[in-house]
């Protein structure tokens, strides 16, 4: 994905954030540096989930956006740590709701619909 959008993707949104500023501040080059390549890894991994199964997992990420609604980021920071989440996630009861849903009337198997 760098290929096609650049490293520097994120660095405008980056100097934006207050992190940053505060950062710029006292001249703390490293910690700058840190921030943007934490932006890219965070873009990652918050990708990751949304291009997971959304019936399977939707409520974790509705939750994640109600928690930084409120302050309280929780997010995952790199790749490892949404692809632990998301793996150790419990099935939503809204995903079973969906197959039921989707049988047939007349077989009561599942079946594609194009």
């Amino acid at each position: 994905m760098i290929s096609h959008l650049g490293k520097d993707l994120l660095d405008y949104h980056t100097t934006q954030t207050q992190a940053y500023k505060d950062a710029d501040a006292v001249k703390d080059t490293p910690a700058k540096k840190k921030l943007k390549v934490g932006a890219w890894d965070q873009w990652m991994a918050i990708l990751m989930m949304k291009g997971s199964d959304y019936p399977r997992c939707g409520s974790l990420l509705r939750g994640f956006g109600a928690q930084f609604s409120l302050g309280n980021d929780q997010c995952p920071k790199d790749l490892i740590a949404a692809t632990d989440i998301v793996s150790n996630h419990k099935l939503d009861p809204k995903h079973f709701e969906n197959r039921e849903a989707r049988k047939c009337e007349c077989c009561g198997h599942l079946h594609i619909k194009i």
